[in-house]
């Protein structure tokens, strides 16, 4: 295991609902954190409660955004969001390097954000589909920000 070689202060996060087999994936991500981790804090919620996010069935997904904000107000200044379906099998210390020197890192989706997009969401937007055909649609299952870096702090608030 090599060990965590930025001065940032790091932490990965996940949510995972009580539904499902969401919380088996949590404990297989922690168990291999053990491991690959690199020293970098893994902080995991299992309530929307723990970090004021609306429930899922309400807000879907909006549990990803509330988990990277309360772990950014512990004071870490990089946080990746890492999906329960994920586990890393190596070091995870070349996903730090790539956002301290890109400032984020985001998986792209393999789709058009207009193919997923609705007509209500395209009209607020103010744009056409064909416009949102042209824009890549990015997966928020492995998402890094670098929160010194003012790009990454705008998007976080846009996205919020």
């Amino acid at each position: 295991m090599t060990e965590n070689t930025t001065e940032k202060k790091v932490a990965f996060v996940n949510f995972a609902s009580k539904n499902g087999w969401y919380l088996q994936g949590q404990e297989r991500l922690k168990k291999y954190w053990e491991s690959f981790g690199n020293g970098y804090d893994l902080i995991c919620f299992q309530d929307e409660d723990q970090i004021g996010s609306p429930k899922h069935s309400d807000n879907p997904y909006a549990f990803k955004v509330y988990a990277m904000q309360a772990v950014r107000d512990m004071g870490y200044d990089i946080v990746v969001y890492m999906d329960a379906s994920m586990w890393p099998v190596t070091s995870v210390q070349p996903l730090i390097d790539w956002i301290e020197q890109k400032g984020y890192l985001m998986e792209e989706a393999g789709h058009w954000s207009g193919t997923w997009a609705n007509d209500r969401s395209l009209e607020y937007l103010k744009i056409s589909r064909d416009e949102a055909m042209k824009i890549p649609m990015f997966s928020a299952g492995l998402l890094g920000l670098d929160f010194t870096v003012e790009l990454c702090r705008e998007f976080f608030a846009r996205w919020k």
